[in-house]
């Protein structure tokens, strides 16, 4: 959705699978929300992106991270992340195939906005990124 600026929504997407990647890549196309969609593979690499080290990266406005990454896990990019009172208004939205209860606990603890257990299949994943395009990026004003 375009912000109020005209420009479309900055989605960062946090996901080491490229299955995940394309899925998720195809679901933000057919939605009724076009974003501007930043993929990136590791953990070092989420956080180096928010905070800016690239000054051509733009601040995301959605987050969408995964929880089993390579070099920072998503829980240590979530904890440094929200950890900052600089991103801590940035929604991140846990996209994972952990269904374990500590897993969802500490993320919330840790000010996760949403926890949601990815789907096994292309329509299932459509759904749910239409789901979070129409809460994080239609309904709900972000910062």
């Amino acid at each position: 959705m375009p912000n109020w600026y005209g420009q479309r929504t900055v989605v960062l997407l946090v996901e080491d699978n490229p299955g995940d990647i394309v899925m998720i890549r195809e679901a933000f196309e057919q939605s009724l929300t076009p974003v501007q969609l930043y993929v990136v593979s590791n953990g070092e690499q989420a956080i180096k992106f928010v905070r800016r080290t690239d000054p051509d990266a733009p601040r995301p406005s959605l987050i969408l991270l995964d929880l089993n990454l390579p070099v920072h896990n998503g829980i240590e990019v979530l904890a440094n992340l929200k950890g900052d009172p600089e991103f801590l208004s940035i929604p991140i939205v846990m996209l994972t195939t952990s269904r374990a209860q500590r897993d969802i606990e500490q993320c919330y603890s840790l000010h996760a906005n949403a926890y949601i257990v990815k789907p096994d299949d292309f329509d299932g994943t459509a759904e749910v990124i239409q789901q979070i395009a129409n809460c994080f990026l239609g309904l709900i004003a972000l910062p």
